[in-house]
């Protein structure tokens, strides 16, 4: 017996894997067969399912009716079927119509099959159904188109205020509605931009405190430079007023002793001689015109005592005042009336003492003119008078070492007033400076427009700070060592700059 030939069991297993592997695909995927001109000749069961017809109504039927009108009308249509036709397969999406005019999408291949002359016999198109991909493509697309002009719509309206804030305008409020994504940048900008122009509202705002301070403390300044200076002439008077009390005190205590002694050598002439009643009684007449220049010292010295008590008093009040910071001036200020009254209490002492004196020498001056048998008596009073000399020459001494204190008293408190004068000077430079600095830190922000609730800045009177020359004055009325008369010195101690100061 005669087997089958070797090539012909080859060929037939080819056959067979080929039928497995179409029959493969038509459980697996859209087939579809056609003649050359693109005529239906057979469609499989998944075909029927996708597009919804049945098999009648497409066998026979052109490919045509599966694609849109005008992409059937086209050329290109046209050319694409003409290339299947002689041979050329062809593959990728492809976009369909169904039966219910729903579009489809298959990812197909159109494969033309050949026969033996090697002319097409037919053309088969295996395909799978990506509509679901293709839509959600669609969708994504659609999603992305808007998303992009949404956020070019945002990107615009957000550049635009950012420009306006560039140009200093901090009331452009972002008010234009916006995708809900991006309405939190909306609400961000917006929280940004009214921080910021409450922020800069607040410097403005103490900006414009600050100016108005500094003017106000350049004022006051001002007037308290002036006072200050008014002080320290009115303290610079009193210094030389009190050297010149002083100078006469100790003149007068010298005169005192000198007229002591002279009483002395009165006394031993008075008993030797009878001649000693002339000299007693020229004595006594120069006794007389002392005591009366003595009263008129004490009289100053008592008004002086006044004077310097009230200076104190006037000077504890200011220190008190002052706080802490004159405490010591205050205590200084105690000490001071503290002297003074102790010269008023010598000053009363001494005219008391004086105006006993005063009757006794003229007692004496009658007795001498009356009878030279009273001489005993003169001398005897001219022994209670030198003693009455020594202690006026005692209380003398006192004063002056009272005045002396009191002058260094008067010296310290210059010494201070000065100090206080450069420290007024050092205020006015600084409240100068501070003023600038708001003026210019005013000018920054007015670069920007905050809106409505802005207050307007309080002009000041004037652009800048006029500071006193606090110094300087105080060098030029620095104490001078000429005479300062009583008229002077009454006119640094009246009611009106007791007051001032």
């Amino acid at each position: 017996m005669f087997g089958t030939p070797k090539g012909t069991r080859k060929l037939d297993a080819r056959r067979d894997e080929a039928t497995l592997t179409l029959e493969a695909l038509n459980r697996s995927q859209i087939g579809i067969s056609y003649t050359p001109d693109g005529y239906v000749v057979e469609v499989n069961a998944n075909f029927l399912s996708v597009f919804g017809y049945t098999q009648p109504e497409v066998v026979g039927k052109h490919h045509r009716i599966f694609v849109e009108p005008d992409y059937a009308a086209s050329q290109e249509y046209h050319d694409f079927w003409q290339k299947l036709k002689s041979g050329e397969a062809a593959s990728g999406r492809f976009k369909y119509r169904r039966k219910d005019g729903k579009i489809i999408w298959l990812r197909a291949a159109y494969d033309p099959v050949r026969g033996r002359s090697g002319m097409v016999l037919k053309v088969i198109e295996f395909a799978q159904n990506i509509t679901a991909n293709i839509e959600a493509e669609e969708t994504r697309t659609r999603e992305k188109a808007k998303a992009d002009q949404e956020l070019l719509h945002v990107t615009t309206l957000l550049a635009g205020h950012l420009e306006r804030l560039a140009t200093g305008d901090l009331t452009s409020e972002m008010i234009e509605e916006v995708a809900d994504g991006y309405k939190q940048l909306k609400g961000n900008y917006n929280r940004a931009r009214e921080t910021l122009r409450l922020s800069l509202l607040a410097v403005a705002d103490a900006s414009d405190s600050i100016h108005r301070g500094s003017g106000e403390i350049s004022s006051a300044s001002d007037a308290l430079a002036r006072r200050t200076e008014q002080q320290a002439a009115s303290l610079e008077e009193t210094a030389a007023a009190l050297d010149q009390i002083s100078a006469t005190l100790k003149r007068s205590s010298e005169g005192t002793q000198v007229v002591a002694a002279s009483m002395n050598t009165a006394k031993e002439e008075a008993i030797k001689s009878g001649q000693t009643i002339l000299n007693a009684v020229n004595a006594m007449t120069k006794i007389a015109a002392s005591s009366r220049e003595i009263a008129q010292i004490v009289s100053v010295i008592d008004e002086i005592a006044f004077q310097t008590n009230l200076l104190a008093l006037n000077a504890g009040v200011e220190a008190a005042r002052a706080g802490d910071a004159g405490r010591g001036f205050a205590v200084i200020a105690s000490e001071v009336r503290a002297l003074a009254q102790r010269c008023s209490t010598a000053a009363k002492e001494i005219k008391g003492l004086i105006s006993a004196s005063s009757g006794d020498v003229d007692a004496g001056v009658k007795l001498v003119d009356a009878a030279g048998g009273a001489l005993t008596d003169i001398v005897a009073k001219i022994t209670d008078l030198d003693q009455l000399m020594a202690e006026i020459a005692f209380s003398a001494k006192e004063q002056a070492a009272g005045l002396s204190e009191v002058n260094t008293a008067v010296n310290q408190m210059d010494q201070v007033t000065q100090q206080n004068a450069a420290m007024v000077e050092e205020t006015n430079a600084a409240a100068s400076n501070l003023q600038k600095e708001a003026r210019m830190m005013d000018k920054l922000v007015r670069r920007f427009e905050l809106g409505a609730d802005r207050r307007t800045p309080t002009p000041l009177s004037g652009d800048g700070i006029q500071s006193v020359p606090t110094r300087k004055l105080m060098e030029q009325n620095s104490r001078k060592s000429g005479k300062v008369t009583m008229g002077a010195l009454a006119i640094a101690t009246g009611t009106e700059n007791w007051d001032e100061f």
